[in-house]
């Protein structure tokens, strides 16, 4: 008997390839004895309402698309309580979760190397019911990923991500949170944070993400404080560049749980997306979580 696949893709992520690749993929499944059903997504959210009509009724879980999608198949899938390998080809603009497992957006070599596949058993983090696959964040420039448009992003790709950027420096302010931790307290106002188990964010590396493993049951967290002058400013912008922490301004740690006091009602971001505004905040790095191809 066949396996069956389920193949859910954006069809609008990053310049579209994956629309020209789709009688490739299934032909390719087809001739390896799947037979695949092929999903679309047609609005936000829309993964949840394909993965929970479809649940318990395939043996493979093919996915497509940028950071956002993943997101919301990694939170269908534990929400739904999903146990079937994930095979995922990135077809976004940056791609940062691809990225640290070393997927390759070429279809035809990512769909040889499922077909021989090893699991890589992924930590998931958790922010109050929903789930995420790499980061959260709050604070300055967050909500650049979703803001830049995406003819923008298909002509300048993670450079566009600076573009947008510029554009909110004038307007950077604090946020005063308490965060607690199983080994402390912080209270203090920042102008960004970041709570990751990633390779890199927005495509790029920091000391959040110099020695992140996607396994050790552990996520990073990085706090940034408000500089109060142009020396301090430059001070935290080398530190970021060299991925090196200046302890004035910036506050580092490795945990599996923690709690925010969001007393400003700072709006996060998870994976690149709009989350919203949380008064108070619980994240839980569930380890081992999702079986992936890789």
């Amino acid at each position: 008997m066949n396996k069956k696949v389920m193949f859910i893709f954006n069809p609008h992520a990053g310049k579209k390839n994956i629309q020209k690749a789709l009688f490739p993929i299934c032909d390719t499944f087809f001739q390896h004895g799947y037979n695949i059903s092929v999903f679309p997504t047609q609005r936000a959210n829309h993964v949840y309402e394909i993965m929970e009509q479809e649940q318990d009724s395939y043996d493979l879980l093919l996915c497509s698309g940028g950071d956002g999608t993943l997101n919301e198949v990694v939170h269908a899938y534990l929400s739904l309580q999903y146990t079937i390998p994930v095979a995922y080809i990135p077809s976004g603009t940056v791609n940062d979760f691809a990225k640290a497992l070393q997927l390759t957006p070429q279809y035809d070599i990512a769909i040889q190397r499922f077909l021989t596949h090893t699991i890589f058993h992924c930590d998931i983090c958790r922010l109050n019911q929903h789930y995420f696959s790499y980061v959260c964040a709050f604070g300055a420039f967050c909500d650049v990923s979703y803001k830049t448009p995406q003819s923008i992003k298909n002509i300048f790709g993670k450079a566009a991500y600076f573009l947008e950027g510029l554009k909110q420096l004038p307007n950077i302010h604090s946020y005063h949170m308490k965060i607690t931790t199983k080994d402390t307290v912080i209270e203090d106002s920042f102008i960004f944070g970041a709570i990751s188990n990633a390779k890199s964010i927005a495509g790029f590396r920091s000391i959040a993400t110099k020695n992140a493993e996607l396994d050790d049951g552990v996520f990073e967290v990085l706090l940034l404080k408000q500089p109060e002058n142009a020396m301090q400013l430059q001070s935290m912008i080398s530190a970021l560049m060299t991925q090196s922490i200046d302890p004035n301004l910036m506050i580092f740690f490795s945990s599996n749980q923690l709690s925010i006091n969001n007393y400003d009602h700072a709006e996060f971001t998870m994976d690149g997306e709009e989350a919203g505004s949380f008064e108070h905040i619980e994240i839980q790095l569930i380890s081992k979580a999702i079986p992936f191809l890789v």
